[in-house]
């Protein structure tokens, strides 16, 4: 379901001080909760917003698009260069026959790579869900979104190996 208002403190605030909504939709309302999450750097309150906007229905707008993917684009890269990172230092410091600080460096990129599974699955629930089915005969928008889910798919399979890597390979292919 949607995230409850004790969830995130933004939702207070905006009941509290739209007070009446001057005209606003709750769609209008959902992104202007995104606009400030974005100005304050709170990407995944701002891919929340975006992700409910995508569930009161409607087509989205270019500019709504382009927030939807921005949203879940900043909530990942933060957690990608950190998968990295660990991955870098865990090489490093197997070399150096530390086998313990290899295993917090492992277990910080599995902490970092199980968040990124579960942005790109909420962004891909989204597109699979709501947005691709819906996009009518409108060429610009599910191309967007068929790139998109195959962005996302491609990152899923960044992190995993074996026959898990090739599916998500796969279906990044498809989706592109």
């Amino acid at each position: 379901g949607l995230p409850s208002a004790q969830a995130h403190p933004f939702r207070r605030c905006r009941r509290a001080h739209t007070g009446r909504r001057h005209g606003m939709t709750p769609q209008d309302e959902v992104v202007l909760m995104a606009r400030i999450a974005e100005g304050a750097e709170r990407y995944e309150d701002m891919a929340d917003y975006m992700k409910e906007r995508v569930a009161l229905g409607g087509a989205l707008s270019r500019e709504e698009r382009d927030m939807f993917s921005a949203a879940f684009k900043h909530a990942m890269s933060s957690r990608r260069n950190a998968t990295r990172i660990a991955k870098a230092i865990r090489i490093a410091k197997d070399q150096e026959g530390n086998r313990e600080q290899a295993e917090l460096a492992t277990n910080y990129r599995s902490k970092m790579e199980s968040q990124l599974r579960v942005i790109c699955e909420k962004a891909l629930a989204s597109l699979e869900q709501q947005l691709i089915p819906g996009v009518g005969g409108d060429p610009e928008a599910k191309v967007f979104y068929l790139k998109m889910r195959g962005d996302y798919y491609r990152y899923l399979s960044e992190n995993l190996e074996g026959d898990a890597r090739a599916e998500q390979a796969t279906k990044a292919a498809e989706a592109y």
